[in-house]
């Protein structure tokens, strides 16, 4: 599996567990914008797995799918770009665009990083760069801050 297989993974939905309250696939493309030939094209053109127009009742997959391509479309992709930004991508399509982005730069699907597990590592490195760049007011910054979070605690040092 290769790194930007391992991106793209993150952000794909896995299991197909049933809604509490499913909708059809045509309310659901008006819901977010997503006219009704535009949903038949995708399907028509084997970006959606589905036809949302004859789905009365989507799963969570098929959910998730119609959302991120459906907002890539409605976000003003058009056929070349859609084929371009889901090359990398596997079929079908059931990503949370909430868990990953596209980098243009790089020209590939990434991670977005999870912060609550990342936090460490994300101050360690902006320590490191201020160190590097000798940003010492920051730096002092940094360390006046700890120590009044270390003062308030009564820490022995």
């Amino acid at each position: 599996m290769s790194k930007n297989d391992q991106t793209s993974e993150s952000g794909r939905i896995h299991g197909d567990q049933g809604l509490l309250f499913p909708q059809s696939g045509l309310k659901l493309c008006d819901q977010i914008g997503l006219n009704r030939w535009a949903a038949a094209k995708l399907h028509d053109d084997g970006w959606l797995s589905f036809d949302p127009e004859t789905t009365a009742q989507l799963t969570e997959n098929q959910e998730y799918e119609i959302r991120f391509v459906g907002a890539l479309v409605t976000g003003g992709c058009g056929p070349a770009l859609l084929e371009k930004l889901l090359e990398d991508l596997e079929k079908p399509y059931c990503y949370a665009y909430n868990r990953i982005y596209y980098d243009w730069e790089a020209r590939e699907w990434r991670a977005l990083p999870d912060l609550c597990n990342d936090i460490e590592t994300l101050v360690e490195e902006w320590i490191n760069d201020l160190k590097d760049q000798e940003d010492t007011e920051q730096l002092k910054v940094i360390k006046a801050i700890v120590d009044d979070a270390l003062n308030s605690l009564k820490i022995e040092e």
